[in-house]
């Protein structure tokens, strides 16, 4: 099975975790005094902020540092695109990065090969679409 792609702009990731919101139109309900039932009106499109959580590995602590740096250059710059699991999902404005957790995990490779550690980096993303 192939490795899909996940990334954020051009920044590629292991995985992309939680549920894309895209901007939706938004109906206003009113009531009118001496009228019967429900009045509906458009009031345009609207986005929301939401959460992504990536999941990316490292081989050194060095470079998930400067990884976390480069991350934190994106808020309050252009939108990017967001592709999950190999679809372009559209273009989105990166509102806050937050590290989540960075740790190194061991890498067994098998009987008679040494085992080696990776960096596990862990960064959560607010994100909103720019449909």
């Amino acid at each position: 099975m192939p490795v899909l792609e996940n990334s954020i702009a051009n920044l590629q990731f292991f995985d992309l975790v939680g549920h894309i919101v895209y901007a939706q139109e938004k109906i206003e309900l009113f009531e009118r005094p001496g009228v019967d039932g429900l009045g509906a009106r458009r009031t345009g499109s609207r986005a929301v902020p939401f959460e992504l959580t990536s999941v990316t590995y490292h081989q050194n602590w060095s470079t998930a540092l400067a990884a976390l740096g480069v991350y934190h250059q994106l808020p309050g710059n252009n939108p990017v695109a967001l592709v999950r699991n190999g679809t372009d999902h559209g273009v989105f404005l990166v509102l806050e990065v937050s590290e989540v957790s960075t740790q190194a995990v061991l890498t067994v490779a098998g009987v008679g090969v040494p085992s080696t550690y990776e960096i596990r980096q862990v960064v959560k993303w607010v994100l909103c679409d720019m449909g």
